[in-house]
């Protein structure tokens, strides 16, 4: 997929935004599109290690309840990221759009559009959305590493009871204590992918919140641009009106005598 600093209209209002003393807003802007970047090859990468979640469980034989769940799990999961990437497309081109709207705007209006078009950029909810949604989804994984690590713990302690039982029961004294901390081979083999799917996530917020981020500032970046053309603008008016010459008296006096 084309990375979104190489959209044509992204990279040419970019420059544009340089070349017209908005150098600050672009630079911003690539800030912006880098942490969009960053958050779509993270969702790839945690959509990889739920793939693999989910190929543990194939390869394990009848399915068990503990199995079950994380088959639910997983399934509920791929829901959330399919609602995530269909937010991040939105994004992608509601700011493609926005990007080639302001090029033509700009032909018309002239600089003044470029401050315009950065206050009305309308994707701050969208990223809102985004950061709630992935909150959503660390909760979940977080919950299932819980519950996997649990039901881990529980089988092993039984199996040692059983260990230990045994031997009494064959006159064997007591058996060496088990080490039942140590994960087994199917539970690490569940984990480590979760767990890197909770480490992506993780960095997709973080993405997500700088982008927040980028976006209030590029929206100040524009008010205090705005107001300060009103301000020159205001300041162009007054010197103009200054630099008239006062009207002559006597030319003033010469309508009323005439009619007089």
């Amino acid at each position: 997929m084309e990375a979104w600093k190489e959209n044509q209209d992204l990279a040419a209002l970019r420059q544009l935004m340089a070349e017209q003393g908005r150098g600050q807003q672009a630079a911003e802007l690539d800030r912006l599109l880098q942490q969009m970047d960053t958050m779509e090859r993270q969702l790839r990468a945690v959509s990889r290690e739920l793939r693999m979640v989910k190929e543990q469980l194939a390869s394990s034989g009848p399915p068990r309840p503990e199995q079950r769940f994380m088959a639910g799990l997983v399934q509920k999961l791929e829901g959330r990221l399919d609602s995530l990437r269909e937010r991040m497309d939105a994004l992608r081109a509601h700011m493609a759009d926005w990007a080639r709207d302001t090029l033509e705007l700009f032909k018309q209006a002239g600089v003044s559009a470029l401050d315009k078009a950065l206050s009305a950029l309308n994707v701050k909810d969208g990223l809102e959305q985004i950061h709630t949604g992935i909150q959503g989804c660390m909760e979940a994984l977080r919950a299932g590493i819980h519950r996997v690590e649990q039901i881990g713990d529980e089988l092993r302690q039984a199996g040692a009871h059983l260990h230990s039982a045994g031997r009494a029961a064959a006159g064997k004294g007591p058996a060496r204590r088990l080490d039942t901390t140590q994960e087994g081979r199917f539970q690490s083999g569940l984990l480590a992918p979760m767990r890197a799917a909770v480490r992506g996530l993780s960095h997709m917020n973080n993405a997500a919140l700088a982008a927040i981020g980028s976006v209030e500032r590029l929206e100040q970046a524009a008010q205090a641009a705005r107001k300060s053309s009103i301000r020159e603008a205001l300041a162009e008016k007054k010197a103009e009106v200054a630099t008239r010459p006062a009207p002559d008296p006597a030319q003033a006096r010469k309508p009323q005598e005439a009619a007089l």
